[in-house]
């Protein structure tokens, strides 16, 4: 069967998927980025761009190939392939110049001047196949290529040349080095197609300034139009140039008619018509001016242009000829970009001759409104291209809220003196009181300084770049799209209107722009900014002056510098996401992360940057339809609209973060601006993207013995995960020891056989290597010993054993444990049988019990009473008491129970704390759960707490008293062991404290309900207290706070 080109069909979209998904082989970072095509995605893809054709090539009923035309972003005088690819398998056999020549063919048809593309420059064997087909690869860029011939077929002469030579087309003469297209013609950048078919030539210069057809030589003549050689001085007279050969045998008569762009000026009459002998040649020429306040031509676009019809007998030809212009001197702040009110000190100019010649610059040097500086005048005579550094003495005022300078310079050149356009050079003015703002008609943007961060607007497009002191970008606003079609944006291209305004200390700013694509819709946004506040407040609106209902989508794009980026915080519906950044791999593109916004449990996101900076988003969910955080981006928002005719309807609101601080202070702005209420407690569930664990967490398995655990492979992100996963153990014996890990659902789970071999808290240790990187971790293996939990009472104590442990508790001793002993050895400190006093602390009892307060304790004036308790596999006491002492009156009606529970042949105690309100009013308690350690039967030396960054540690020198706080665990270690508390996973604080050499290190829990408990509301939390061997074995026992027991189904 042979090679089909045709158009794309619905059906086609699982082929297109299956195509992409087996491309990865020659693309940087693969096609797909590792996050698998389907069919509905394709189709969902294709809805997004303002395309011309999906083309598609099937061979023997298979899609081995698909190519993208679009329509350019500049105009309707180009057309854009985007995507180009053919099957791995089935490159080499010319599907890829097929699908080109449909593209260029429908592009000719369509009367367009141009096809363009982008690719890469390692991308050899395409760049040569795109040079053989004619493209061009721009100087200067990265790889844009520019095809010129379909503005040479519209040609007369050029479409007689072909239909001469019907398969002429791609003949052409080309180099197809892997290099930048930069040939001269007359020392002006000119791209060239020459054809010679049995002594039929055809050449044609295209104009690499102007983007189109300069001069053409044919068998019976040259016709062509330059300048002198560029750059071209704004202000400065400077010549156009026709040529006229006649290689005919008969005179020829050409008239020539020049049309200039707006900003160019005639200032010599051009010779009409030229009367050009058999095998003579004729010039004329005429001299222009660039108007030196002309506005400057926008960056990736053409120059202006000298359009020329040129009349030869029946034959017209129609040219186009640009060039690259310059200000003649440039002028450029280098130090200090802002000088503060009432600053007086040296500024520091860079100015620069922009000629290829020698020119001499008189320059006088006007202050505005509240700035002087010197000197006033000055002469400077630069070579060509060369800069001189201008230093500048200035005093700015204290009311001055930007600074302006103006440069009038004359230039003389070639003998002449010519006046330039006055260069203005402007800096703000930042100061604690208010933000510091200006425009730059130049550059066409506003620079608004709030004192910490810089914020450039682009009036082109709206872009707002947040720059910090120093010049480095920290994030961007990208800006904006109404769809879909979302591509090509013509709102890139747009000139936004601007108006700012003093709101307070702040500025607020609006700026709108036309929706070019859909009649009588006006995009409408505004920015209130604060001095030194990192909040940027952001609303969107959508205006329609038409008379008729707009709706369709607006997409919001921004992102964080991703060479600063760290880590990505985004709340999940299933826990907090913490993942590192890695540029390029993660996030990845469209899909890797979630894009429903039902997947997301609260409204903001944020990357954290080097140096303690913050760069977030928090937005509001109404009409929101799709979050995409792509390419390292903060997320897209893209939010649903529809506007009645002639209205104005707010579309988003958000507030970004830019600035120190933490994913904290990025939640709290989306709670207080844009949900407005009461910030409730931060998601306890913390994840990664990439996590390996056990299927029971914690294991709790017997020591000595094989048992069977099941390993649990987990990812966050669509893409596709790869690699290898090594185990070992760290007292604790695993087989096998390596897996070969492909990983394309979210879920994979392994078998393993471990051993623990002692009781205790031990560890298999892992490390995964994947495209993400390398993790490493530990899954938490904790090991039972023989023996069965007995619980007793003896003489007022209550004694409980589980065949490792031996715990007493006395409820007469105001309800505390006062042993516990591990393996025979004391673990607690305890002035058991009768209170006593420990530094600052009296009434001190020690061992563990609930205080009101560290110092002075109260609840020991209530009765406590205790009863045997058995909660699921556990077994132990409860220990009880309802507050009434009149000591006590802030917590009267509180019933307090406190549970110790075991399990058999465990190191480890659930503290199982339940708080019941059973009075009339609301109560606010706020407890602590005391441990009074002798950590192996020896006074502590040190201090450890697991906090978000890893573990921190103290040591007790002498008599030093340090203290440490966590949300996670807290340790106290000697040379003999450790004990540990662990906090459960609810925001609650755990210390460990040195009470200074002699009296030891012990530690506290803080128990505190979110909120108040209201009359019958009850709260209930566990932790653990653990006992170990050493500092190492006691951080693995974090791993207990994953059971939390639950007795009355409240917290």
């Amino acid at each position: 069967m042979s090679l089909c080109i045709r158009d794309f069909k619905a059906e086609d979209a699982a082929g297109i998927a299956r195509l992409f998904n087996e491309s990865e082989e020659g693309w940087p970072g693969g096609l797909t980025g590792g996050v698998p095509y389907t069919a509905e995605r394709v189709l969902d893809e294709f809805r997004r761009t303002n395309t011309i054709a999906h083309l598609v090539a099937e061979l023997d009923g298979r899609i081995v190939g698909y190519l993208r035309l679009d329509r350019h972003w500049l105009g309707p005088d180009a057309t854009y392939i985007a995507l180009l690819n053919v099957h791995p398998e089935y490159r080499g056999r010319g599907i890829g110049t097929r699908l080109l020549k449909e593209a260029i063919r429908r592009s000719i048809d369509l009367g367009v001047d141009r096809v363009d593309l982008h690719t890469w420059p390692g991308n050899a064997r395409a760049i040569r196949l795109y040079k053989k087909l004619g493209f061009f690869w721009v100087p200067g860029t990265g790889v844009y290529m520019q095809n010129y011939l379909p503005a040479i077929l519209k040609m007369p002469l050029a479409r007689a040349y072909f239909a001469r030579h019907p398969e002429a087309l791609y003949s052409f003469k080309r180099d197809l080095s892997i290099e930048e297209d930069d040939f001269k013609v007359r020392g002006r950048r000119t791209y060239v197609y020459s054809w010679e078919i049995e002594n039929d030539p055809l050449k044609v210069y295209v104009d690499a300034y102007a983007w189109g057809i300069t001069g053409v030589e044919w068998r019976e003549g040259v016709v062509e139009c330059y300048t002198d050689e560029p750059p071209i001085g704004r202000g400065l007279p400077f010549r156009v140039y026709w040529r006229i050969k006649n290689l005919s045998s008969s005179p020829l008569r050409a008239v020539i008619m020049p049309t200039l762009d707006t900003g160019l000026t005639l200032k010599s009459g051009i010779p009409s018509v030229l009367r050009v002998p058999p095998g003579g040649e004729e010039y004329a020429s005429a001299v222009l001016l660039v108007d030196p306040n002309a506005r400057p031509k926008p960056r990736g676009e053409p120059s202006r242009r000298i359009r020329s019809t040129v009349l030869l007998g029946d034959l017209s030809l129609s040219l186009t000829t640009g060039f690259e212009e310059v200000s003649p001197l440039t002028a450029s702040l280098i130090h200090p970009r802002a000088v503060p009110p009432g600053c007086r000190g040296e500024l520091l100019l860079n100015v620069e001759n922009m000629l290829r010649k020698k020119a001499k610059f008189v320059i006088t040097l006007v202050a505005g409104e509240g700035v002087s500086a010197r000197p006033v005048n000055k002469t400077l005579t630069l070579g060509p291209r060369e800069g001189a550094l201008l230093p500048l003495e200035v005093e700015v005022g204290r009311e001055v809220e930007a600074g302006e300078l103006s440069l009038y310079y004359r230039v003389d050149v070639d003998g002449a003196s010519h006046s330039g356009r006055p260069l203005r050079i402007s800096f703000t003015c930042p100061s604690p009181d208010r933000v510091s703002w200006y425009h730059d008609p130049e550059r066409e943007e506003l620079v608004l300084d709030r004192g910490d961060v810089v914020l450039h607007v682009e009036l082109r497009g709206g872009r707002v770049t947040v720059r910090d002191r120093d010049g480095e970008v920290i994030a961007q606003l990208s800006g904006e799209s109404v769809g879909p079609p979302f591509w090509p944006n013509m709102l890139s291209r747009e000139l936004f209107e601007y108006a700012v305004s003093r709101e307070g200390r702040g500025v607020k700013m609006r700026l709108s722009a036309p929706v070019r694509d859909v009649p009588g819709l006006k995009l409408i946004k505004e920015f209130e900014l604060m001095p030194g506040n990192p909040v940027v407040k952001a609303t969107y609106w959508l205006e329609n002056s038409s008379d008729g209902k707009r709706t369709g989508k607006l997409r919001i794009s921004s992102w964080a510098s991703p060479w600063r980026a760290e880590k990505l915080v985004a709340p999940t519906a299933g826990g907090l996401l913490e993942a590192q950044v890695v540029p390029l791999e993660f996030p990845g593109r469209r899909g890797d992360m979630p894009v429903s916004p039902s997947s997301y449990s609260e409204g903001w996101a944020c990357y954290a940057l080097r140096e303690g900076l913050v760069c977030g988003v928090a937005w509001e969910a109404e009409r929101l339809e799709e979050i995409d955080f792509s390419g390292c981006m903060l997320p897209t928002l893209t939010y649903g609209f529809s506007v009645p005719p002639c209205s104005r309807v707010k579309v988003a609101r958000l507030a970004f973060y830019v600035g120190g601080g933490a994913w904290r202070d990025v939640r709290r702005v989306y709670w207080l601006l844009i949900r407005r209420e009461v910030e409730p407690p931060p998601p306890h569930c913390r994840l990664g993207v990439v996590e390996v664990s056990a299927h029971l967490r914690p294991p709790l398995l017997k020591a000595g013995r094989q048992s069977r655990l099941e390993l649990v492979l987990r990812k966050r992100r669509g893409k596709r995960l790869k690699g290898v996963l090594k185990l070992w153990g760290e007292g604790v014996d695993v087989e096998p020891v390596k897996m070969e890990v492909e990983l394309e659902k979210d879920l994979a789970k392994w078998e393993v056989r471990v051993t623990p071999k002692s009781v205790g808290a031990s560890a298999v240790r892992y490390v995964l290597d994947t495209s993400y990187g390398r993790l490493r971790g530990e899954v938490p293996i904790i090991a039972l010993g023989k023996g069965a939990v007995l619980v007793r009472e003896e003489q007022g104590s209550w004694i409980l054993e589980n065949g490792i442990m031996r715990i007493r508790a006395a409820p007469s001793f105001a309800g505390s444990v006062y042993s516990v002993e591990v393996e025979g050895v004391e673990q607690l400190f305890s002035s058991y049988p009768r209170p006593s006093q420990l530094v600052w602390i009296n009434p001190w009892y020690g061992g563990i019990r609930l205080v009101s307060g560290l110092g002075r304790d109260k609840l020991c004036k209530e009765r406590w009473m205790a009863e045997e308790a058995c909660v699921g596999g556990w077994r132990g006491l409860r220990m009880y008491t309802r507050v009434s002492s009149e000591e006590n009156v802030r917590l009267r009606g509180l019933a307090i129970s406190q549970y110790y529970l075991l399990r058999p042949g465990g190191k480890f105690i659930a503290l199982h704390t339940v708080l019941e309100n059973r009075s009339g009013k609301a109560l606010e308690p706020e407890l602590y759960l005391t441990v009074f350690t002798k950590p192996g039967g020896h006074e502590a030396q040190g201090l450890a707490v697991r906090r978000e960054e890893g573990v921190s540690e103290a040591k007790i020198w002498e008599y030093e008293t340090p203290y440490l706080v966590s949300e996670r665990q807290a340790v106290v270690y000697s040379e003999a062991g450790a004990v540990t508390l662990i906090a459960p996973p609810v925001g609650l604080e755990v210390l460990a404290m040195s009470f200074g050499r002699g009296y030891s290190s012990h530690l506290a829990l803080v128990i505190s309900p979110e909120r108040p408990l209201k009359p019958g509301e009850a709260y209930e939390v566990t932790s653990y207290l653990a006992f170990a061997h050493s500092l190492e074995e006691a951080l693995r026992y974090a791993a207990l706070s994953e059971m939390q027991l639950t007795l009355r189904g409240c917290k």
